[in-house]
């Protein structure tokens, strides 16, 4: 499922929020879209300045949630979203910079091919993983 989505729901500890959980859609990658290049690792693209980059640089265990309704697998087969065969999925760690080189150029592809917006981004130096 993690393959063959492109958008997770990040929850993080707030740091703005006095601690509460906060969870928001990202755009994340974990690899080519149609290749074996997919890790299982949700890769995010941003900016330190941005608001949840500021609660995992302060608390950085996060959890990426995914749905098959991402995929829209569960419409495509009208099932429900709450029906236990619309699977779901949670991957927790913590989040880190990418920092080294090979996995930054690397990064570079699987982003920018995967997360159709960013197609035409700029290079990776914000990019965060679960470890």
């Amino acid at each position: 499922m993690v393959k063959f989505s492109n958008v997770s729901i990040l929850a993080t500890k707030s740091s703005f929020l006095d601690g509460y959980p906060f969870g928001q859609n990202k755009d994340v990658a974990d690899g080519l879209y149609n290749e074996t290049l997919s890790t299982g690792v949700p890769y995010i693209y941003t900016s330190h300045l941005e608001i949840q980059a500021q609660d995992f640089l302060k608390y950085p265990k996060v959890t990426f949630s995914y749905s098959s309704e991402f995929t829209h697998w569960c419409k495509d087969n009208e099932v429900d979203n709450d029906d236990p065969r619309c699977g779901k999925v949670m991957l927790s760690g913590e989040m880190e910079k990418v920092t080294d080189e090979t996995e930054v150029s690397w990064l570079n592809t699987a982003c920018f091919s995967d997360i159709r917006p960013l197609k035409t981004g700029p290079s990776v130096t914000a990019s965060a993983s679960t470890s």
